[in-house]
Formats: C-alpha cells, sequence, structure tokens
C-alpha cells in the first residue's frame, strides 16, 4: 500500500511512498531512519486467525513537523469460516520514504483488537 497524503504541501518534507511488510516476528514498537527513510517496527493484536494487518495511513503534518502512520488489523476476505477463534499477534514494519528532508518527529499508532493508542512517538 502507499499512500502519498501531506498536509501544508510545499512546507518541509513530503511522503514519497509508504510500504508495510508482515513480519514473523512480533517486536516491541521502534522507531528509527534508515537512509533517509522512516522505518516503524511492531505488532498488533488480530481478534482471530482472520486478521491480517494492513496500513491506514502514513501523513505528514507541516503545523507540527509530525509525521503519522497508522497501524491497523482488517479481516482478510480470503479467510475461511474456520479461522482460530483466538487473539493472533501480527508483525509488521513500516517503511516510509520521502523527499524533502525528515520530520521532527514521527508518531506510531496502532489500532487493533485493544484498541486504538499512540504506541510510541520518537523525536529524530
Amino acid at each position: 500500500m502507499t499512500d502519498d497524503s501531506t498536509d501544508g504541501a510545499g512546507e518541509g518534507p513530503t511522503v514519497r511512498s509508504a510500504t508495510l511488510s508482515a513480519r514473523e516476528d512480533c517486536p516491541d514498537a521502534t522507531i528509527e531512519t534508515r537512509d533517509g527513510t522512516v522505518v516503524c517496527r511492531g505488532h498488533v493484536r488480530g481478534r482471530d486467525g482472520a486478521a491480517i494487518v494492513a496500513l491506514d495511513g502514513a501523513t505528514y503534518d507541516a503545523g507540527t513537523n509530525e509525521l503519522r502512520v497508522v497501524v491497523v488489523t482488517e479481516t482478510d476476505p480470503d479467510a475461511g469460516p474456520m479461522s482460530i477463534q483466538a487473539l493472533v499477534n501480527l508483525g509488521y514494519e513500516v517503511a516510509v520514504e520521502l523527499d524533502g528532508g525528515l520530520p521532527e518527529s514521527v508518531t506510531l499508532v496502532e489500532d487493533d483488537a485493544d484498541g486504538r493508542r499512540e504506541a510510541l512517538t520518537a523525536s529524530l
């Protein structure tokens, strides 16, 4: 998935692309930079075995100089009726490529079976 959203266009960095990759492991929430790319890792909890991790958005706000990355769980449309009926942990990594530099801060938001919360905020 790619999200090119930018609030306050023309001021500060712009989001070129944002990609989510599922991970086998379920790391604690982290935010780092790698070659001008912001990388967020963590895990969310799905309600059952039909849950998948998805990127809801990566947006830059020029007013606060903040990048906000939102990761959610969704129901896999290909999941059958025999999915595991238990909470599942879903690891992820989101890579956000920016043009025009890095934001001052990044906030990682997770929205899953436990509710919506700011998992981590980091200054860059």
